[in-house]
């Protein structure tokens, strides 16, 4: 817990320190109200031989009756005014430095997502990156805003306790010893806090995977039938969810009660002292009650944030260790580097990979050449090896030894950015948001024109379709392109591809799961490319296999066979004849 009170207050010292300043002043301002009261009561004939009281009267020297009432209460009311103006001030600092801390926290740990190595990345669930962005985050916020309260806290309770040892030494270490005990009592409170954390983020975790699972999947849900059972296992996670906050309800619930009672019994303990065994009179006893009556909530109150900051220590300490561990990157790429240009080709020399925890390398000693300006295909069974090579090849995985060559400069981590500037990638899975056709283009590439636009439909065979929808380039596409067809899902990615002129053009099983005719207009597209664009796609159809210039065999993280369509398919047992037979 204190690493995350020291994290607040890096994220902003000089803010922190002036909220804590300000409030020590709301508490003085406060505690100056309390302290006027004895005098007050002297007004009213109830006497108080304080040292407050003669301070007072000093200061108050030719004034009494009517007058020193009158003063009294201006004093009262002001320092009131006083208190409230600041404690609203106190209010809005507060909140925004626990906003400003969790929004840098955020933009940390997004950061640390996009430039994360890609092996780390794909460790994690979606929905596990989810709710570190927004259930965890939220959880992170609320603890640190009663961190900064347990600050305030502790500024009021020292003004309460000066003023109290003023009023009646004793009287106040009774409080204090009584408070402390019971502090110590419920200290275990605060570890039972942390394993309610850590069990309340687990099944979160569980309820947000299950939310996704199912919405993801709702379709196939339906067509199976099978929404009864699917719906009991969602209800499972949401009640266990649910089970957790009570119990950390029931938790935070306990210090309030016992205090409660705790203080009834001193408070009767205080008056039967005060007349029995110490000499008290009736003004500072009530000042006294009226202290400890404002004193004993805030043990209430810091019992309270100390405990939803045990809460929130784990989820703290798992955000943490995540940004740790996605920005274990060989090297931040530098984004000032100057493009890399693509003119001969991309030459992998004496490559060797292997996933993170594998038993064995997947590659080993791999030579291999991607010629520019020409289409070229990789084939080869599911687990082979194709989707490694593409990510070597885009920079999101990084060789084990070896190196990566663009025309003569070597691919190192620092002019990932610069190289990944020339590169369009285009996934099986299209990534359209929920917006119009103009806003998924522009998104990534917001300085392209209009002209450019409409040129970029046009060149992936996307234009025709788009001038018969109902508002054309403004036209919703809704989640994930759900109101296209899968080809005019695919085709809009593809203009979006094309329209920075990649130097190279990837494409990851794009033709997978369309129609033979949109198949084929996406093969015109790539006919259509200039020499000055390489391709390299991932394919296991043949009518797309056999519109590539060069071929790549891979199987079991090697090459086989490389070369073009008929001169794969002249040699015997070859890959590609195999495929034939199949079809």
């Amino acid at each position: 817990m204190l690493s995350l009170l020291r994290d607040i207050f890096r994220s902003d010292p000089r803010g922190f320190v002036a909220m804590t300043l300000l409030s020590f002043l709301v508490s003085l301002s406060g505690g100056i109200s309390v302290l006027l009261l004895v005098p007050l009561l002297q007004c009213f004939d109830i006497q108080s031989d304080s040292q407050a009281a003669a301070m007072l009267s000093r200061l108050l020297p030719s004034l009494s009756g009517t007058g020193r009432l009158a003063c009294i209460l201006g004093l009262f009311v002001f320092a009131m005014v006083c208190k409230a103006l600041l404690y609203r001030y106190v209010q809005i600092r507060s909140a925004r430095l626990t906003q400003d801390y969790m929004n840098g926290l955020r933009l940390r740990l997004y950061r640390a997502v996009s430039r994360a190595d890609w092996q780390h990345l794909i460790r994690f669930r979606r929905s596990e990156l989810l709710n570190l962005f927004h259930g965890d985050s939220t959880r992170i916020s609320n603890a640190a805003a009663q961190l900064v309260q347990g600050v305030s806290l502790l500024m009021t309770a020292a003004v309460q306790i000066a003023i109290a040892l003023a009023m009646n030494v004793p009287l106040t270490l009774f409080v204090l010893v009584s408070g402390g005990c019971f502090f110590l009592a419920l200290r275990p409170m605060l570890r039972r806090s942390r394993e309610c954390g850590r069990s309340i983020r687990k099944s979160a975790l569980a309820f947000f995977a299950e939310i996704d699972d199912q919405i993801s999947g709702m379709k196939e849900i339906r067509s199976y039938g099978i929404e009864q059972e699917q719906s009991r296992r969602f209800a499972e996670a949401a009640d266990m969810y649910r089970e957790k906050n009570i119990q950390l309800t029931r938790l935070n619930a306990l210090p309030a009660m016992v205090y409660t009672i705790g203080s009834a019994v001193l408070v009767a303990l205080a008056f039967l002292a005060s007349q029995t065994f110490l000499s008290v009179s009736a003004g500072q006893l009530i000042v006294i009650v009226y202290i400890f009556s404002r004193l004993w909530p805030v043990y209430t109150s810091l019992q309270n944030s100390l405990q939803n900051g045990m809460t929130a220590v784990p989820v703290y300490q798992t955000m943490q260790e995540t940004m740790q561990l996605l920005s274990r990157c060989p090297c931040i790429p530098q984004p000032d580097s100057p493009p890399l240009t693509l003119q001969r080709e991309i030459r992998f020399s004496d490559v060797s990979f292997a996933y993170e925890g594998a038993d064995a390398p997947l590659m080993e000693h791999l030579e291999l050449t991607v010629p520019a300006g020409r289409v070229t295909a990789l084939v080869g069974r599911s687990g082979a090896g194709k989707s490694t090579l593409v990510d070597l090849v885009t920079g999101f995985l990084t060789p084990s030894a070896g190196e990566i060559r663009i025309d003569d400069v070597p691919l190192t981590p620092e002019r990932m950015a610069a190289w990944r500037r020339n590169i369009s990638y285009v996934p099986q899975e299209p990534l359209l948001l929920n917006g119009t056709i103009r806003e998924n283009i522009l998104r990534f590439q917001p300085e392209l024109t209009e002209e450019k636009l409409i040129r970029a439909l046009q060149r992936a065979q996307a234009w025709t379709f788009v001038q018969r929808l109902p508002h054309g380039l403004d036209t919703f596409v809704g989640d994930r392109g759900v109101r296209l067809s899968g080809g005019e899902r695919q085709r809009i990615v593809l203009a979006r591809a094309l329209a920075s002129e990649p130097a190279l053009l990837v494409l990851d099983e794009a033709t997978a799961s369309l129609d033979y005719e949109n198949e084929y207009l996406i093969r015109q597209v790539l006919r259509s490319l200039d020499k000055h664009t390489t391709v390299l796609l991932i394919a296991h159809r043949i009518s797309t296999i056999r519109s590539a210039d060069h071929i790549i065999v891979v199987e079991q993280g090697k090459i086989r066979q490389q070369g073009s369509f008929d001169q794969l398919l002249a040699q015997p047992d070859s890959y590609l004849s195999r495929m034939l037979e199949m079809e």
